[in-house]
């Protein structure tokens, strides 16, 4: 990122403009958010950016995803993950170590049961 204002633009970055399908989706009355709105990839499964909305239908959430294409391991990871409370003036990141995640790996169904879940957990 620039460290001069506006401080958004994108330096040194490979970005890349990408198309999207734009999907809203109406929540159920029980749910917190009255609606989300997805910014999808058309080329692969990944959301981009997404809004949520309260249940008064006032702008409450941005969230916001980076990806990458790991051609090795032929996948797509998602690296940074940002969901921004706009109404609490909070955030929440997540940055994940891609050095240590594997993907297509073998597993086994006992490999997810609840006493390996909470083995991995500890």
């Amino acid at each position: 990122m620039d460290p001069n204002p506006p401080y958004w633009n994108m330096t040194g970055n490979s970005y890349e403009v990408r198309e999207v399908y734009v999907v809203e989706a109406i929540t159920p009355s029980i749910h917190p958010y009255s609606k989300k709105v997805l910014y999808i990839d058309t080329q692969y499964p990944r959301i981009h950016y997404g809004e949520a909305y309260n249940r008064k239908g006032e702008f409450w959430k941005f969230m916001e995803f980076h990806s990458y294409s790991n051609p090795a391991d032929g996948d797509i990871r998602t690296t940074v993950g940002a969901v921004i409370d706009f109404q609490r003036n909070h955030a929440t990141i997540s940055l994940i170590d891609t050095s240590t995640w594997r993907t297509n790996f073998d597993a086994k169904a006992s490999d997810f049961s609840l006493q390996a879940l909470q083995a991995a957990g500890r």
